[in-house]
Order: structure tokens, then sequence, then C-alpha cells
């Protein structure tokens, strides 16, 4: 029986931790760039949605007004000129609806939050977050979460 609690709770908090990023892949070219320059600027840079550093990462890419994203572009796109034009134009084509999924999408607005984190908390690099939003993936998330506490204590009970 306790082993059919663990298994529910883990069931629901892997699908709680969950994000869905409608975007093709970059191409391998500009995926190398985007995480190698990435990692120099922040080691738990990642491209993978289901990573609790998803939404740190892409801070970099999409706070328009830090310092960060415009060292970040900036290196990147001297990087990225030399890939292939397919995967160029795969890249440039999505940025700006990233961008938008980014600031829809981003938790508590912070992006020191993970994907199931609804409250804010300074950036890593002391600002506060300009803009607070709660996304409904965040409060599916929440929900999921709760329940299953709720299962999980019905089962350590009886």
């Amino acid at each position: 029986m306790r082993f059919s609690a663990i298994a529910v709770l883990a069931t629901v908090a892997s699908l709680a931790s969950a994000v869905e990023y409608p975007f093709e892949a970059n191409g391998p070219c500009i995926t190398k760039c985007l995480l190698d320059i990435g990692k120099s600027m922040f080691p738990e840079f990642t491209d993978d949605p289901n990573d609790p550093n998803f939404f740190k990462s892409l801070y970099y890419a999409h706070e328009r007004t830090t310092p960060e994203y415009k060292q970040y572009l900036a290196t990147t796109n001297d990087c990225n000129v030399l890939c292939p034009k397919a995967e160029i134009e795969i890249y440039m084509g999505q940025y700006t609806p990233k961008n938008d999924w980014y600031h829809a999408n981003k938790p508590g607005g912070s992006p020191n939050a993970t994907a199931t984190t609804t409250s804010g908390s300074s950036n890593p690099h002391g600002s506060k977050p300009t803009e607070t939003s709660t996304s409904d993936a965040a409060i599916v998330a929440s929900g999921m979460v709760s329940a299953a506490a709720v299962v999980l204590s019905a089962v350590v009970l009886f």
C-alpha cells in the first residue's frame, strides 16, 4: 500500500512539473550555440522544458531590459550566423513566438521559479521582476499537487 501511494505521488509530481513548449527544435548548430553560451553565463542553463532551470534559462534570451539579455543575444548571434541557413531561419521564425510564450508562461514573473511555482522572488541578478502572472499550467499543477496530498494522506491514514 505504501508503494502505491509513492507511485501515485511520483506520477502527480511528474505531471505537475511538465511544461508544454510547443516549438520546433532549432537544429544542432543553433542549439549548441545557445547552450554553450547560456552555460557560460549560467552553468545550469538548459533547453529542457521539464528542467527546473528552464524558465531561468529563458530569462537570458527574453528579458530585454537586462544586461544579461544584451550579452547573451550579442554572443549567440555571433555564433548563430555561422550555422546553416535553414537552422537560422527556424530560429529567427520562432524567436518572437517563443518570447511571447515566455512572457505569458513564466511563473510568478520570476526567473528563479520552477514551472509550478507562482510566488515571485528576485531574479538571479537582484532586481525585482517587472511582470507578475500566473499561468494556467501553474494553476493546474498546484491543484494536482493538492489533490495528490489529499490522496496520499488518505492512503497513509487507512
